[in-house]
């Protein structure tokens, strides 16, 4: 199997680290990308293609909700996975609403469920 191809947009360097850390520990084979903030991500979104996104939902600049928005009026086809640590039913909603395949709060980050979304998000199950 080839290796995944994710985008990481978080602008916290140790939310990075440990997203990161989650990722080469489970069995997925990932080529992990990463942007710091939501103009990055959204450059880097324009001008190459990734099996999955996972975006912050607080960014500088914009929400990842905006950069979901944007992207997708960009014509970016890529599966987003939204993490917060702000969540509510309401925004996982709208996150959802907005074409978003998940949403995690970085409370429930580990090895087993963060790996386990962008699996579904991929594959779209």
């Amino acid at each position: 199997m080839k290796a995944l191809k994710i985008l990481l947009i978080e602008d916290d360097s140790e939310d990075r680290l440990l997203i990161r850390d989650i990722l080469e520990k489970s069995e997925m084979r990932i080529d992990l990308e990463e942007a710091a903030s939501s103009s990055e991500g959204l450059e880097k979104l324009k001008s190459d293609s990734y099996d999955c996104a996972v975006v912050d939902y607080v960014i500088p600049g914009v929400t990842g909700l905006d950069v979901l928005i944007t992207s997708r009026k960009e014509g970016v086809k890529t599966p987003f996975i939204v993490l917060t640590g702000y969540g509510d039913d309401d925004l996982a909603s709208e996150l959802i609403r907005q074409g978003a395949c998940d949403y995690l709060s970085k409370r429930e980050l580990n090895n087993g469920n963060l790996p386990y979304k962008i699996i579904k998000a991929v594959t779209g199950d």
